[in-house]
């Protein structure tokens, strides 16, 4: 096997010309959101739904070098929390702040935040509102999400239409409210090149989006790019360009990894390969590979640079923590359901003993992690 050069870091930042799936999870929260994208007429999503789809100017992309962290705004640009606007560099990890879900503005806790100094910065201006953010900051667009260099004048981007005020009567009047904000679009009028030296922050949420200065701003995208389905073609166009970047990294994450073992001598020496795995029972909560058939294809991959994603969490056996062992990942994300389906997950105190054994073998990324719904 050729030797792996990736040095494995925080990823925030996302490139997926490969979107839709075909899993049917019953907690999956991208579907919904893909389908009110569709609404708003943002590509793929407009013409293929949440079916497979290859974004074949995405392969086009400019992809940044080294760590994909920058996907940040400056500190003084205000993010909408639930008790109205705050400066992003105030806003701290377990701050509530909201975010789009489902295609509607709700409710979304801050888990983490980068802070950055990056030589370039963008200042983008639309009809109402301007921000100054990272050359890789993606905002919502009628063409997709699109970094801010390649923002066109004359894009249309997702802001939110009316004005949000300071609210201090709690979370339960600011749910209420969060139904009332509406989104609609405006014209990008100018993009500029700031100067160096500029100071950026990044925030990753629960709904893995926010508002910055009014306008919505996202850093994934919604896919299983090694679904059965997928044309091999498909993935080949990917790796080639992935094999064009070395000094980029790329990390992969199914709930097929079967499909791994058929591009092994394909991989370049700058990709993590991740599987999401969120518990060893089968709960039958989805058509993708039930889990002891994840775990199989994880232990037969001949790679050393491994992630196994445990979210949402499902409750689980007390061979799940060998499971993990065998594949011997260089990473772990844990955690619990962010958006309210009342799954079949363990008690907060069966994860805390997970989490325990788990550092004793990888390095450990815990997430959201809280009380099981029904302890509360």
């Amino acid at each position: 096997m050729r030797e792996v050069n990736v040095k494995f870091e925080e990823i925030n930042y996302s490139w997926n010309p490969i979107t839709g799936c075909l899993h049917m999870c019953s907690y999956c929260w991208a579907r919904k959101f893909a389908k009110r994208l569709a609404s708003m007429g943002v590509e793929p999503y407009k013409t293929h739904g949440f079916s497979p789809a290859l974004a074949e100017w995405r392969l086009r992309q400019r992809i940044p070098n080294g760590r994909f962290i920058f996907v940040c705004v400056a500190g003084e640009t205000l993010i909408d929390t639930i008790n109205g606007p705050s400066e992003v560099k105030d806003v701290g990890v377990g701050d509530v702040i909201l975010g789009l879900h489902g295609g509607f503005i709700t409710p979304s806790t801050v888990i983490a935040k980068t802070v950055v100094e990056t030589e370039v910065a963008y200042r983008i201006v639309t009809d109402s509102t301007e921000i100054i953010c990272s050359p890789t900051h993606r905002m919502l667009t009628l063409r997709g999400y699109v970094a801010a260099k390649d923002l066109k004048v004359g894009d249309g981007v997702c802001v939110r239409l009316n004005k949000q005020r300071k609210n201090d009567k709690g979370d339960c009047e600011s749910r209420l409210r969060c139904r009332d904000i509406k989104l609609g679009w405006e014209r990008v009028r100018e993009v500029e090149v700031e100067g160096s030296g500029e100071v950026l922050y990044d925030l990753t949420t629960t709904t893995h989006n926010y508002i910055s200065n009014g306008i919505v701003s996202h850093n994934c995208d919604m896919s299983d790019m090694w679904g059965d389905w997928i044309p091999v073609e498909w993935i080949d166009k990917v790796l080639r360009v992935v094999r064009l970047k070395p000094r980029s990294k790329f990390f992969f994450l199914t709930k097929n990894p079967k499909r791994y073992l058929e591009f092994e001598d394909k991989f370049s020496g700058n990709v993590v390969l991740g599987v999401t795995l969120e518990t060893n029972r089968d709960y039958k909560l989805t058509r993708a590979p039930p889990p002891r058939e994840r775990y199989e294809a994880m232990v037969r991959l001949n790679w050393r640079w491994k992630a196994v994603v445990i979210e949402p969490i499902l409750d689980f056996d007390e061979e799940f923590i060998d499971w993990i062992y065998n594949i011997s990942p260089e990473i772990v994300y844990v955690g619990y359901d962010n958006y309210g389906n009342r799954l079949p997950e363990p008690k907060l105190e069966k994860t805390r003993i997970l989490l325990e054994a788990l550092e004793g073998i990888t390095a450990l990324r815990p997430k959201t992690i809280r009380k099981a719904w029904y302890e509360e």
